[in-house]
C-alpha cells in the first residue's frame, strides 16, 4: 500500500467515523483518541513512539506533541467535534509564550484539520497555512495532497516547509503588499516615464 492509497483509504475511513461520532455526540476526550488514531492509521505515525501527551506539552499549549525525538515537531491541539478549528484557539501561543521547540501546530476537531505556522512577523503570531477537511468541498486528491503535507512521510521529506515557503511568496496579502511597496511604485513611475514621457507625481 502505498502512501496515497493508505491517505485516500483513510479519508473515506475516517469521514464516515466522524459522521458517528458527531451523532453520538462523543466527548473532547474521545475526540482525542479518535486524532490519535487518525495520526496513527492514516498518517503514518506510530501511536507509541511518535506521538505523546507528556504532561510537559499539555494544559496551554496542545494534547499531543508528534515526533518528540525528531528535529522537526509539531504540536497538536484538539477540540470537541461541534467547535470548528480558528486561530482564537492558538492565542496562548503567541508572542512570548510561543513555543521554543516547535514551530507548527495542528489544530482540529477530527473533522476539519488547520496547520498554523507559529511564531511569525514582529508579534510572534500563528499564521494559517492551509486547511482540510474530511466531510467538507473540495476534491479527494486535493484532500489527499494536503494531508500528505502532514503525513510522516511528507514531514520527513520537508513537504510542509517547502509549502510554506511557497505560499509564503505566493500569498495574495504579501504579493499585493510587495506590489505597494514605495520600491516596486518607485521602479514603475520611472518605467511610465522611460516609456511616455510622461511624470507621475509622488
Amino acid at each position: 500500500e502505498t502512501t496515497r492509497e493508505r491517505i485516500q483509504d483513510g479519508i473515506r475511513k475516517y469521514a464516515r467515523i466522524v459522521a458517528r461520532a458527531r451523532e453520538r455526540g462523543i466527548s473532547e476526550s474521545d475526540n482525542r483518541d479518535l486524532a490519535r488514531a487518525m495520526l496513527g492509521d492514516m498518517l503514518g505515525y506510530d501511536p507509541f513512539f511518535d506521538v505523546t501527551s507528556e504532561s510537559v506539552v499539555r494544559g496551554p499549549y496542545a494534547d499531543f506533541l508528534v515526533l518528540p525525538n525528531s528535529p522537526f515537531q509539531f504540536l497538536v491541539q484538539v477540540k470537541h467535534l461541534s467547535i470548528a478549528p480558528h486561530a482564537a484557539h492558538l492565542l496562548r501561543m503567541s508572542g512570548v509564550n510561543t513555543p521554543r521547540y516547535t514551530s507548527w501546530v495542528l489544530l482540529t476537531n477530527t473533522d476539519t484539520w488547520a496547520c498554523y505556522r507559529l511564531g511569525v512577523g514582529n508579534g510572534r503570531h500563528p499564521e494559517p497555512v492551509f486547511r482540510v477537511s474530511l466531510s467538507e468541498g473540495g476534491s479527494v486528491e486535493e484532500k489527499v495532497r494536503l494531508f500528505g503535507l502532514l503525513c510522516k512521510e511528507g514531514i520527513e521529506q520537508d513537504s510542509l516547509t517547502r509549502y510554506w515557503e511557497e505560499y509564503r511568496v505566493l500569498n495574495p496579502g504579501r504579493l499585493t503588499a510587495l506590489v505597494l511597496s514605495e520600491e516596486s511604485l518607485q521602479l514603475l513611475r520611472r518605467e511610465i516615464q522611460r516609456q511616455s514621457s510622461y511624470r507621475v507625481d509622488t
